[in-house]
């Protein structure tokens, strides 16, 4: 109807603008939408696997009462990447006294749960709580989380 009041030389750009509108509305109600967010990451292979990578378990663990400290006993914990050696009581978390000295160190929920406070113990031993969200394997490895972790002697901490 509107091409009757279009000149010539624009008649043959509306239709072909038309039937590229008409084309496109026909491909969109072709595809169905996704039935979930199942469905929909099936679509997107690469996003399903790097969500599965990223995914954090806690470990099967029953929970177990931290050990007593021993009364007043007072550890020194060196930080390599801060290239810096504190006090800990035995009775403080590592994160706890690292940010009273002016350590600079990352932590989010300091309960154990997010792992923003992992760090690699090179020598010595922090008794931590569980349960927490490291795996089997990154225990094994020999990190640790200094939101819920003491000193139970010297301690280096990458």
């Amino acid at each position: 109807m509107i091409e009757r009041f279009l000149p010539a030389s624009a008649r043959v750009r509306f239709y072909a603008l038309r039937n590229a509108i008409e084309d496109a509305a026909t491909a969109l109600r072709s595809r169905r939408p996704a039935r979930g967010p199942a469905e929909g990451l099936a679509a997107r292979p690469s996003e399903l696997q790097r969500l599965q990578r990223s995914k954090r378990t806690a470990p099967r663990r029953r929970p177990r009462p931290m050990p007593a400290p021993d009364a007043g006993a007072v550890y020194p914990v060196t930080f390599e990447h801060a290239e810096m050696t504190i006090d800990v009581r035995a009775d403080q978390t590592v994160l706890e006294a690292g940010l009273a000295a002016g350590v600079p160190l990352s932590f989010s929920c300091t309960v154990g749960g997010c792992a923003a406070c992992k760090r690699k113990v090179r020598s010595g031993e922090l008794e931590m709580e569980y349960p927490n969200c490291l795996t089997e394997q990154e225990h094994a490895e020999g990190y640790r989380l200094l939101c819920i972790s003491r000193p139970r002697g010297p301690v280096v901490v990458a």
